[in-house]
């Protein structure tokens, strides 16, 4: 089902852009003549033409790389939450735990993508215990790509939250703010006592439950061995500290505090914080 939804949506979207186009140009008087059916269509109409093709066989390939259902070890996929560089996040029933059947978050491995970050960023995150990091239930293989399976989070994202409140026009309550905040914070000491630095925490990546608190969702670059510089126009730009970007940058403890204060920032004032390069 997840699937015929995608290509009948993907499909919906192709046909709503060609009666677009086409639509315009009639108007526009923009078509060869009627008196000569053979006449090409104008340039532009054709240009506009394939990069509708193009909009579908984009949507189509998301369908393609998306594993069936009935193909992995899991009982069935709900939902996909998102896609970055190197996975993709779905909801999914499994059976984890011995037999006990659990919604769950699955990350699973783009099938161009290195295997070797995401296996280690699984082993790692499935050795962590705490209350403010969402919980890593197994890690494996399906479909010969690399995934792990997460608590799923019910709640929105700060990112979100400070959205909405900024289109309201009513800032976000600063104690709920501090509450978040302050778990995150004990969150980012408990990775540090494990010499762990997340390098990439965000308003994205925090996650306000329905039942309260926060919870972060991953380790981010925790697992990175020496030092990337992210390029300049990286999403962190607005969030990561100077060290994150120069080549002899340090990073420590002190990387996540600046992460930390910038998403203060954004949740308190609505506004993305400038660059730190700047």
């Amino acid at each position: 089902a997840f699937h015929h939804e995608a290509v009948n949506e993907a499909a919906d979207s192709l046909c709503a852009r060609v009666i677009e186009v086409l639509g315009t140009f009639a108007d526009e008087k923009k078509f060869a003549s009627a008196a000569d059916p053979d006449a090409p269509l104008p340039t532009e109409t054709l240009a506009q033409l394939a990069r509708s093709v193009a909009y579908l066989e984009e949507a189509l390939s998301l369908v393609r790389d998306s594993p069936a259902p009935d193909q992995t070890k899991f009982n069935q996929l709900l939902e996909r939450l998102g896609r970055g560089g190197v996975a993709e996040v779905y909801v999914a029933r499994a059976v984890i735990d011995g037999g006990v059947e659990k919604i769950v978050a699955l990350k699973l491995m783009l099938p161009d993508s290195g295997p070797g970050t995401f296996l280690t960023e699984a082993r790692t995150s499935a050795s962590l215990q705490h209350k403010g990091l969402v919980q890593v239930f197994d890690f494996g293989e399906a479909l010969g790509r690399p995934y792990l399976t997460m608590e799923y989070v019910r709640g929105r994202n700060l990112e979100t939250l400070a959205a909405r409140a900024k289109a309201t026009g009513n800032p976000l309550w600063r104690p709920f703010v501090l509450r978040v905040m302050c778990d995150v914070a004990r969150a980012l000491e408990y990775l540090h006592g494990q010499e762990i630095f997340h390098q990439e925490l965000n308003p994205r990546l925090i996650q306000v439950p329905e039942s309260g608190g926060a919870v972060l969702l991953g380790i981010g670059g925790g697992v990175r061995r020496g030092h990337d510089p992210l390029p300049a126009d990286h999403f962190m730009q607005v969030y990561g500290a100077i060290e994150q970007f120069l080549d002899a940058g340090k990073i420590g403890p002190w990387t996540d505090i600046y992460c930390l204060a910038a998403t203060l920032y954004h949740a308190i004032s609505g506004n993305v914080p400038a660059p730190s390069l700047q």
